[in-house]
């Protein structure tokens, strides 16, 4: 009995090593990546570069490598909910519009205002991400990219803003991604701020009424 024991514990450790196995990169660990020189390789040699800030993942999925040593790096989930495979795109934690995403050496990935997206997403971001409003009026998306494009690195505003929100823009050319600007508003005015670029710009407290009551947010 203790032979058949100890061989039915023996099966049960080579099957947990072999999920665990197919998990990772085979050697039993995770695929180390180091950043050098603008991009993370491994040392097999695969380079991935990371997307400008304001990208970021739809949604993050299991564990997939490691970067440095110190940061874990993740499947990408895109807006359907399908697993992105990892050969073309791999996020860090999600960090809102400052999370780091990186996609493989050889994509091309257009400056934001160059992409043609389909749909914004008026959302409050804390903890949590709360979409208040989905909206896919196509010249109004333009006009709020062609806005933010062209703002300032100029803000001098000292007061505490009333609100803030996140708008998340999403192209069916890049189902993994999102884009990410600011909506900041005060008492008089509010602007739109872009965290990839620096810029900001000055909009109306009113720039959404047409698809959302703000009012007493």
């Amino acid at each position: 009995m203790k032979k058949i024991a100890s061989l039915i514990l023996l099966v049960s450790l080579l099957i947990c090593s072999a999920a665990l196995w197919s998990c990772e990169d085979g050697s039993g660990s995770f695929t180390e990546y180091t950043y050098a020189d603008g991009k993370i390789t491994s040392a097999e040699g695969d380079a991935y570069i990371p997307a400008p800030m304001g990208f970021q993942p739809c949604s993050v999925g299991d564990k997939c490598a490691v970067r440095d040593g110190v940061f874990d790096l993740y499947q990408v989930i895109d807006a359907g909910g399908n697993k992105v495979p990892t050969e073309e795109w791999m996020t860090e934690e999600y960090a809102g519009n400052a999370t780091s995403v990186y996609y493989r050496e050889g994509i091309t990935l257009p400056a934001y205002y160059e992409i043609d997206y389909s749909v914004c997403y008026l959302c409050e971001e804390d903890v949590n991400v709360i979409s208040l409003v989905t909206i896919k009026d196509r010249e109004f998306i333009d006009s709020l990219i062609k806005t933010i494009s062209g703002g300032s690195d100029k803000f001098n505003r000292l007061d505490d803003p009333v609100s803030s929100y996140t708008v998340k823009f999403h192209s069916d050319d890049f189902p993994a991604l999102y884009y990410s600007i600011d909506y900041i508003v005060f008492e008089d005015c509010a602007y739109l701020y872009c965290i990839g670029t620096k810029q900001y710009a000055k909009v109306g407290t009113d720039l959404f009424d047409s698809y959302i009551n703000l009012s007493g947010k």
